[in-house]
């Protein structure tokens, strides 16, 4: 039996480019991964009363608002024109209106919302701003050389939430 003659370079180079599949392997990876979530960490976390204690402590502020009211201010120099536009307010006039009769009194107006007592020029104003009755529109409130009519248009009540209330949370 005879051997079959070698094959030459172009034989060879045709069979291989017919069978690239035999002559290469898939690229291989190998990974390690590690699959983190909030219920899976919370299984290897201990918190304390202590802690809850330390957070709500940190947080008071977000537990316990104070009272807010959204004010109207109508601020002018003179008593006169204070009470001609209080009159006015009173009577049925619209917004828009007393705005109008402040630019009229070299004044201003303005709507303050979700106002705290801090957030008034005047701890008179203040006063009167937190003592109003909502809906009414009082005398006007004499403060630093000026006259503001007020009118309270929301009133938030404050909430306050305990420990015991929040622990869960």
């Amino acid at each position: 039996v005879q051997k079959p003659a070698a094959p030459d370079e172009a034989v060879l180079q045709r069979w291989y480019d017919n069978h690239p599949d035999r002559y290469s392997a898939p690229e291989l990876r190998r990974i390690k991964a590690v699959e983190l979530t909030a219920e899976g960490l919370a299984k290897s976390i201990t918190v304390t009363d202590a802690d809850i204690a330390a957070a709500y402590d940190a947080n008071r502020s977000t537990f316990n608002q104070p009272e807010k009211r959204t004010v109207r201010i109508v601020t002018v120099d003179d008593q006169a024109h204070a009470d001609s536009i209080a009159q006015a307010w009173r009577s049925g006039a619209d917004w828009d209106h007393v705005q109008d009769l402040a630019k009229q009194a070299n004044g201003s107006a303005i709507e303050l919302p979700d106002a705290v007592p801090a957030d008034l020029p005047s701890k008179t104003l203040a006063d009167a701003v937190f003592a109003a009755s909502p809906e009414t529109v009082g005398p006007a409130v004499a403060a630093d050389g000026r006259f503001d009519v007020i009118r309270v248009t929301h009133v938030t009540p404050p909430s306050s939430k305990t420990l015991a209330e929040m622990h869960d949370t």
